[in-house]
């Protein structure tokens, strides 16, 4: 039985999700793939070990990466594979692809050094956490070949057949 809490990060779990999130773990143990453990084991981190939002911030855009990047990722590659895959209408895609190129404005700023205000730090952190567990979740659903491409060719996939 699983009991609500909030991790030290401060990101807790609604309790109207927690039958979302025992259905989505039993779904994670029985399709278990090794392409996708840096993107779950960074959104756990960010979920539930990083104390510091930048931190957590950071954490999340790495599953991002990890699910969708290229060794020559660019910030566009990685938003508009997630937007193609999370978001059905063209005008969602380019309004969602908007949304995650602020996070990982902010995300970058704070990786460089930029002097970023907590509450800029911390929605962006909330929203990159949920992106990348809305992604998870999706490609769970999907199944298969998503499962087990590599991040490139998952990214390929989803904006050319987009």
């Amino acid at each position: 039985q699983i009991s609500p809490a909030s991790p030290p990060g401060g990101w807790p779990l609604r309790q109207e999700s927690w039958g979302q999130a025992e259905d989505w773990s039993r779904r994670l143990a029985q399709n278990r793939n090794d392409s996708l453990q840096v993107a779950e084991r960074r959104l756990v981190s960010a979920i539930s070990q990083r104390v510091d939002r930048a931190d957590a911030l950071i954490d999340a855009v790495i599953a991002w990466e990890s699910i969708v990047g290229t060794r020559s990722e660019s910030v566009f590659r990685v938003t508009a594979a997630l937007a193609c895959l999370l978001a059905a209408q063209s005008d969602e895609r380019m309004d969602l692809r908007r949304e995650l190129q602020k996070v990982y404005d902010t995300r970058s700023r704070v990786v460089h050094g930029d002097l970023v205000d907590m509450t800029q730090i911390s929605a962006a952190s909330d929203q990159a956490i949920d992106i990348g567990l809305k992604t998870l979740r999706a490609l769970y659903s999907l199944g298969g070949e998503w499962l087990v491409a590599k991040s490139s060719e998952r990214a390929d996939r989803l904006i050319l057949q987009n």
